[in-house]
């Protein structure tokens, strides 16, 4: 499945979650969680962070698809509504 890492993630305002003035994507985010997660084999992590974070539309299989969603969900560094609206961009991107 083809995800569009170039998204922009919202607030709950409808506006862009911003770091530094810096619009967060879904493809910088799952780059930083995947950065920082502790399961899952390091390199595979790697692997996923690199194509993450270069953005455009990248090739995913369900596997990582469901391995990006979990360490989401277990990410101590996105804020509820972020890890929540990141979510929702990747499922609907994996559709």
């Amino acid at each position: 499945m083809k995800i569009n890492l170039d998204i922009t993630i919202n607030n709950l305002d409808g506006n862009a979650f911003k770091e530094n003035n810096k619009e967060i994507t879904l493809g910088g985010l799952l780059a930083s969680c995947l950065d920082n997660a502790k399961e899952g084999g390091r390199m595979k992590l790697f692997v996923l962070a690199k194509k993450c974070h270069k953005g455009g539309k990248v090739e995913f299989d369900e596997a990582d698809i469901s391995m990006m969603r979990k360490i989401l969900e277990s990410s101590p560094i996105a804020s509820n509504v972020l890890m929540g609206n990141a979510i929702l961009l990747l499922d609907t991107e994996s559709k």
